[in-house]
């Protein structure tokens, strides 16, 4: 697998992921692949298409859950975010950057986020 030029891309970059990285993204989670890390207690945030809806949210122990309504223990934040729409998520995921997503002013800051390698990554079968 070609192995993209991330060091070129500053730590928590602002430059928006765009319409072609997210679209390949949601491509995947479209045939059924999350991404998210899979251990035991905390795996940070994932990417996940659940039942009917396009998921953005915390990862414990591997799974994500659908329901919007959960607390934070459970896997809830008020970072997440739920999208029933297709395009509508693309948009959100284009918009966003290493920046937006670094979780700043948290606790778990840059603690396993999506950034810009993982989303490429994830689209070249590497995660």
């Amino acid at each position: 697998m070609p192995l993209h030029p991330y060091h070129l891309y500053p730590k928590h970059s602002t430059e928006p992921f765009g319409f072609e990285l997210s679209q390949a993204v949601v491509d995947r989670l479209d045939q059924g692949d999350r991404l998210g890390y899979y251990h035991r207690d905390f795996c940070g945030y994932g990417l996940a298409k659940l039942e009917d809806e396009y998921v953005y949210g915390i990862v414990v122990d591997g799974y994500m859950s659908a329901s919007s309504a959960l607390t934070a223990s459970q896997g809830g934040s008020s970072e997440r975010r739920v999208f029933t729409n297709r395009s509508d998520f693309v948009a959100w995921l284009a918009a966003e950057s290493d920046e937006s997503l670094s979780g700043r002013n948290t606790s778990d800051y840059g603690n396993q986020r999506i950034d810009r390698w993982r989303l490429l990554s994830f689209v070249e079968g590497r995660e």
